[in-house]
């Protein structure tokens, strides 16, 4: 019973209280974490469908103190951030890529080990349980990231030909770790698995 009210008070607050920076789930992974909030045994705590990101940020700032200077969840191209480049701060700017991801609470640890193991079989290795208490947390996500700094003191530390390639990379990066968790979609709820676990 605990677990049912906590979820419905999750989803409540969710949809009506979203704190994230979007203020609203991601379009390309709302399939999946409806799914997770319809399913008996689980439901979600947060969610990213991935995004492409250049962050300024100083010294070894938290993520929390970093600022956003471009950010989207669809793969871009260069004249995307061309102006931004051409204005530098001069703070470091970081080129990011990061993977879809959610955290979801599982009613038991059945429940949990169900999950890891479907997971396990869509091709995504290193999901594991981050919280073992009242709530067992678990994390979804690929391990592809991309993180480097590209300009410093107001320049840029790379050449366009880097950009370029820093691009391709995390678009096409961010299309396989998409494709990743519509694997662990038709693993948990196609209809051969669609039984409440």
């Amino acid at each position: 019973m605990w677990f049912d009210k906590q979820k419905a008070e999750t989803i409540k607050k969710m949809l009506s209280d979203d704190r994230s920076k979007k203020g609203s789930v991601d379009e390309d992974i709302k399939y999946l974490v409806d799914s997770f909030n319809s399913h008996d045994n689980f439901y979600t705590t947060s969610s990213c469908s991935g995004r492409i990101m250049l962050l300024k940020k100083q010294g070894e700032s938290k993520k929390c103190e970093c600022e956003w200077l471009f950010c989207t969840h669809s793969p871009i191209q260069y004249k995307d951030i061309s102006k931004l480049l051409d204005t530098l701060p001069s703070e470091t700017i970081y080129f990011r890529m990061e993977s879809p991801i959610i955290h979801l609470c599982a009613r038991d640890l059945s429940s949990a080990e169900y999950l890891l193991k479907s997971a396990n079989n869509a091709g995504l290795r290193r999901c594991a349980v981050i919280a073992l208490g009242k709530r067992i947390i678990i994390e979804i996500s690929p391990l592809d990231r991309i993180d480097v700094p590209v300009a410093e003191n107001s320049r840029l530390l790379v050449d366009k030909v880097y950009i370029d390639y820093l691009i391709d990379r995390a678009n096409r990066l961010l299309i396989k770790t998409r494709k990743k968790m519509k694997r662990l979609y038709k693993e948990l709820f196609s209809d051969q698995h669609c039984d409440q676990h």
